[in-house]
């Protein structure tokens, strides 16, 4: 027999031996998609909306100043659950903050909070620790909100 019929038979056989027989509900549910890195994509509550200065505050900037906008589970005090440091943007400045902005070590989970405080503070050194002379603050005035809010928009207008 030549061999290309031999190959022809081969690959015929093959075709039918494995066959399959479609049953609509008996395959198991698809994986979340994955990224472009592969990993699983996770839904991620981001909170946005965008941060502005008061008016005649953006002269009163230092060079070394930083933008942080801190997310805690309490209208005040207590460890922040969530912070994003910037270099001072131009504003108004759109922002967003999800867990990939959550502190290290708070043994919490992003998708179980249900209620958040936003804060953004301009320190005036750079360094976040207590209130000094020249920073300046705003509080979402409608805070709590909750993860995966949009519109979420503040206003520096408090200079200390």
């Amino acid at each position: 027999m030549p061999k290309v019929k031999v190959f022809t038979l081969i690959c015929m056989g093959l075709l039918f031996a494995c066959s399959q027989h479609y049953e609509e509900g008996t395959h198991p549910p698809k994986p979340p998609p994955k990224s472009s890195a592969g990993q699983p994509q996770v839904v991620e509550n981001i909170v946005s909306g965008t941060i502005q200065l008061a008016e005649g505050l953006e002269d009163q900037i230092g060079e070394n100043a930083v933008l942080f906008i801190i997310a805690r589970s309490a209208p005040a005090g207590g460890p922040p659950l969530a912070v994003k440091r910037l270099d001072i943007p131009s504003f108004p400045f759109a922002y967003t903050i999800s867990k990939t902005d959550a502190m290290m070590g708070q043994g919490f989970d992003w998708n179980e909070i249900d209620a958040l405080y936003l804060v953004a503070t301009i320190d005036a050194d750079g360094s976040i620790g207590g209130v000094k002379t020249g920073d300046m603050d705003g509080v979402y005035s409608k805070n709590p909100v909750q993860p995966g809010a949009s519109g979420v928009d503040i206003v520096i207008d408090t200079v200390h």
